[in-house]
């Protein structure tokens, strides 16, 4: 009997959607088999559906746990991927925050073994999107002079206070900024040469993406952020894709942006949270 936790190609993800359920797995998955989001998927035996299983959203730096956990040899085999492989990989590529999803409470005690000497707590998050008509996407920034623009190739090129941080967001998130440029789409609010809140695509598949926005501190509490987003949203929605918004159930001035633009909650997950190192 195999030891091991065996890598298949995420290829494979296509068979294995019931062991990864809801919404925000499924805009994942279909990120991944779209090659707009990287990924890695191990199984125990991969000749058996139900099998113990994990998925790495290595752009997101995510681990999710599930399947089968019955066999003796689930823990040592994940607890060695884990110390070995895995953050061997996550360190050279800079990635130490990390988040892990179980979907039982059995997975959730291989998953606290396995990341044990790196977790550093739990985190609790909301997912949002758009459903039906909810939304509300007549916003304007409060700054005057401010210009809304696409988040394009002439803006990534160009010489805007603050476009290397839009660069390294949209890096992130994407395997590479050529892949982002041909296949996501941004918005950003311009004030005096300055990018002062961008919004980004993340896990674009055939039907969903991900929203991500980020505002610069001086920046903030000027409506810049729901503007900035309504504008994403209605390109998000011209382009067929159902906008979905992710955020710690602490980040209030999210919450409160998703929220004041009608998006609905319609999960919410909790993950471990670490450090590698």
């Amino acid at each position: 009997m195999n030891r091991n936790l065996i890598e298949l190609t995420t290829g494979c993800l296509k068979g294995m959607r019931s062991l990864f359920p809801g919404r925000q797995l499924e805009m994942v998955m279909d990120s991944i088999l779209d090659g707009n989001t990287s990924g890695r998927l191990w199984t125990l035996h991969p000749d058996e559906p139900g099998a113990f299983s994990l998925l790495w959203d290595q752009n997101n730096n995510k681990f999710y746990v599930s399947g089968e956990e019955t066999s003796p040899h689930v823990q040592p085999a994940l607890t060695g991927l884990v110390s070995g492989e895995i953050r061997d990989e996550a360190m050279r590529r800079g990635r130490l925050y990390f988040g892990v999803r179980a979907f039982s409470e059995a997975l959730a005690e291989r998953s606290q073994e396995a990341f044990g000497p790196f977790l550093r707590g739990r985190r609790d998050n909301y997912f949002y999107a758009c459903v039906g008509d909810s939304v509300d996407l007549d916003w304007e920034p409060r700054l005057d002079g401010t210009r809304i623009v696409p988040i394009d190739t002439d803006l990534l090129e160009g010489t805007l206070a603050a476009t290397d941080t839009v660069i390294e967001e949209i890096l992130l998130m994407w395997p590479s900024l050529k892949r982002y440029q041909s296949r996501g789409w941004g918005t950003a609010a311009v004030i005096d040469g300055e990018i002062g809140s961008w919004c980004t695509a993340e896990y674009v598949g055939p039907r969903f993406c991900g929203v991500g926005i980020e505002t610069a501190s001086k920046m903030q509490n000027r409506g810049l952020a729901t503007a900035t987003a309504a504008r994403f949203i209605s390109e998000a929605l011209a382009r067929d894709r159902i906008p979905h918004w992710e955020c710690d159930v602490k980040n209030i001035p999210s919450v409160r942006v998703a929220e004041k633009l009608g998006l609905q909650r319609i999960e919410d997950a909790s993950f471990l949270v670490g450090m590698f190192g």
